[in-house]
């Protein structure tokens, strides 16, 4: 349950401050942008943590998780 909760909330935080990005036109300072610099992954970083403990704290999600996260990110 607690991972559930922690996906719900990171997919809204990212479904929020995608609304405010006006990508190459000005700098986002509304919404969850005037919280923190990249809600976007903060968000990720609630959805790992919900998959993380949805998991049920077994080591291969953990490690399925960083793979996809360096795989996605590092390109």
């Amino acid at each position: 349950m607690l991972g559930a909760i922690a996906i719900v909330a990171g997919a809204s935080d990212r479904a929020l401050a995608s609304g405010h990005v006006r990508k190459n036109e000005a700098l986002a300072t509304s919404g969850p942008y005037a919280y923190t610099r990249n809600p976007l992954y903060f968000g990720i970083a609630g959805d790992g943590s919900g998959i993380l403990r949805g998991g049920g704290g077994s080591w291969w999600v953990g490690v399925v998780l960083v793979v996809m996260f360096f795989g996605i990110y590092l390109l």
